[in-house]
């Protein structure tokens, strides 16, 4: 990066943390496998992707997931809801009403 970031910045460095599922298609699973070079023509750029590092699997904080916590209760309050209205109400099907809908 000294090399050819002596005048201006041409060469930046990015670091984050991915899931199996969030690397792109041609990336393995293996320490220091680097993707092909894709030009990003909005950023006027090329980016490439490396898997510097593999972390063993740990446990989550809160933040990274709360997307899953939230989907999972939100599954179970529509599951509650619809046993609820299932053992209050009875259901009852129209078979004329239905063909006429189909058909339509």
């Amino acid at each position: 990066m000294k090399k050819f970031n002596r005048k201006s910045e041409l060469i930046t460095i990015e670091s984050e943390s991915l899931e199996r599922e969030e690397l792109s298609g041609d990336l393995s699973w293996k320490k220091n496998d680097s993707a092909t070079a894709i030009f990003d023509e909005a950023m006027g750029a090329y980016t490439i992707q490396r898997v510097a590092k593999l972390v063993q699997p740990q446990i989550k904080s809160l933040d990274e997931a709360r997307g899953y916590v939230i989907a999972d209760y939100q599954d179970f309050l529509e599951k509650e809801w619809v046993d609820g209205l299932r053992s209050e109400y009875r259901i009852t099907l129209h078979q004329d009403v239905l063909d006429s809908i189909i058909q339509n």
